[in-house]
């Protein structure tokens, strides 16, 4: 695990599963490796400047591939030749307010799989576009260092960090 969260967004574990050079979205954003965004919150990830849905999902998509590289799983699940359910009611009922979902409470969760995981994030978004943290017209952070800032600002005045 320490391994998967020290991965560069430019080292060559990466470049095995980033096909589509999502790389420069993390890069951009100022996120040096894989452990700086397993903190954050999807919410957040979600207002970060340049990151719409899509982008986000394919950001998921891109480290879930790095901490499950076999893909005879998620390909037989696809074809429908294994069946591995996944209660998304369950882990719903463990991360009651979707608000406070990390990556890492998606990613690292039991019995992942890549569908799953999209139902997941389906279902956060859906939360996320209904809350008052979404504005259509602008987003919240213009880079990870923002963030951080945002998060340090909030605890100095006793909060607990998170966006409200």
């Amino acid at each position: 695990m320490k391994k998967f969260l020290m991965t560069k967004f430019n080292s060559p574990e990466w470049n095995k599963v980033d096909r589509d050079n999502i790389y420069f979205w993390f890069v951009s954003l100022g996120f040096k490796q894989v452990g700086d965004l397993m903190s954050v919150r999807v919410f957040d990830l979600l207002n970060l400047d340049r990151i719409n849905n899509n982008r986000a999902e394919e950001m998921l998509l891109c480290l879930y591939h790095l901490l499950y590289p076999n893909a005879k799983l998620d390909e037989g699940i696809y074809y429908d030749e294994i069946d591995q359910y996944f209660s998304y009611r369950e882990w719903k009922k463990k991360h009651k307010r979707l608000e406070q979902a990390t990556v890492s409470d998606v990613l690292l969760t039991e019995g992942i799989n890549e569908s799953a995981l999209l139902r997941i994030f389906d279902g956060i978004t859906t939360a996320f576009y209904k809350s008052s943290e979404y504005n259509s017209r602008k987003y919240r952070y213009g880079s990870f260092k923002e963030l951080l800032d945002y998060r340090i600002s909030v605890e100095k005045e006793g909060g607990n960090g998170q966006t409200k």
